[in-house]
């Protein structure tokens, strides 16, 4: 059915539009052909195409081919669809050239927002989410992606396979040189601060491990190791993702980061919808969580004491929820996600006062891809990659 309203796309708008896309992204698009002249499409439909990738094509029509008039948004929280947990808009438009800008209103009466905004057509088709952010607003406030190279943990192929608890451990005998510490999913996580006992293991958390013997050949591996690897020969090693490793009991390599993030939650409307854990243990984390490495000035300070990484982790903690709203994507029910670029976009201008503060250093400029950092005490320029 997708390739077949595909090629519907492609003929009548020539539009190449993303196999990712839901079926009323491809029935919208195709709703043009039933219009008259000067005809208005409304349309109640979910929201997600507003901030993700194969949304752009959906923009674009919106914005250049027909006249745009409004767009309101439902609250993620007020779900519509009874039998589906998704976030709603209704879209209005008219098959007529666009004109100079269009409305974006927010709240649950349509006819009483709690929120409305005028928006010029120029500024809706640049690249990006919708509504875009305030043209009025800073283009060059701080954001997370600044200070942090963001990268999302790994994904072990079968977790209840590969991510093992101590006592199966001790009980396997199964040597601490094939094994990492690695942290619980963000749900059965319950605390935010990971502290660790001499060996770097996490203890204040349940102590797990991920079953690591990448480059190792099976037959090479100690006997606890390949009698456990044995029973993964079936079910483990067909899954998908295993099954394309050289190895299929290879894993991805992560080095511990000190400041995670957990990419999806729901909030409780005064709280950010995601957690910052700061991680004071050599636990590494599966794709459930987003891993945070400093990078520039900030590397710098980081490593130089445990309280600035927790003054770090704090300022994180502090950004406002409507900041993560902007940045981030919204589903049913209050769902909101981060993915490693929209975490990047996460606005925190917090994060430049407080390396100011920090050993004189003065905020960074970008000049020629080189980070220049104005040593304010010596009188004198840094620069790193």
């Amino acid at each position: 059915m997708k390739k077949r309203l595909q090629a519907a796309v492609l003929k009548e708008t020539g539009l190449r539009i993303s196999g990712l896309a839901s079926l009323y992204c491809h029935f919208l698009l195709l709703s043009l052909k039933w219009m008259n002249p000067g005809a208005v499409g409304v349309w109640l439909i979910p929201t997600e195409w507003m901030s993700v990738n194969y949304g752009n094509v959906i923009r674009s029509f919106l914005a250049e081919r027909v006249r745009l008039l409004r767009i309101h948004r439902f609250a993620s929280e007020d779900v519509r669809f009874s039998d589906a947990l998704v976030s709603s808009c209704v879209v209005w438009f008219r098959n007529a050239p666009p004109s100079d800008s269009a409305l974006f209103t927010t709240g649950t009466d349509m006819s009483k927002p709690e929120r409305s905004e005028t928006i010029g057509i120029e500024l809706l088709r640049k690249p990006g989410k919708w509504p875009p952010i305030n043209a009025d607003s800073d283009p060059d406030v701080p954001k997370v992606g600044d200070y942090f190279t963001i990268r999302r943990g790994i994904a072990t192929g079968d977790n209840p396979f590969f991510v093992i608890p101590e006592e199966t451990v001790s009980g396997r005998g199964i040597p601490h040189e094939f094994l990492k510490p690695i942290l619980p999913s963000p749900r059965h996580l319950e605390t935010d601060s990971i502290i660790a006992d001499s060996s770097g293991v996490p203890e204040n958390v349940k102590r797990l491990f991920l079953l690591d013997c990448t480059d190792h050949e099976y037959e090479k591996l100690p006997g606890p190791v390949q009698a456990y690897l044995a029973e993964g020969e079936g079910l483990t090693s067909k899954k998908k993702l295993c099954a394309g490793r050289a190895r299929w009991y290879d894993q991805e390599q992560r080095t511990p980061a000190s400041i995670l993030c957990s990419y999806m939650g729901r909030g409780d409307g005064a709280g950010a919808p995601v957690r910052f854990i700061l991680n004071e243990s050599n636990a590494i984390v599966t794709n459930s969580y987003l891993m945070l490495y400093p990078k520039g000035a900030m590397r710098r300070i980081l490593s130089t004491s445990a309280e600035n990484r927790r003054q770090a982790w704090q300022i994180l903690r502090a950004i406002p929820p409507s900041e993560f709203r902007i940045a981030g994507r919204c589903y049913g029910g209050g769902l909101q996600k981060m993915e490693p670029r929209e975490l990047g976009n996460l606005r925190c201008p917090r994060l430049a006062d407080w390396l100011r503060e920090c050993d004189g250093t003065i905020y960074r400029e970008e000049e020629n891809g080189q980070l220049l950092l104005a040593m304010e005490a010596k009188g004198r320029y840094a620069t790193s990659k």
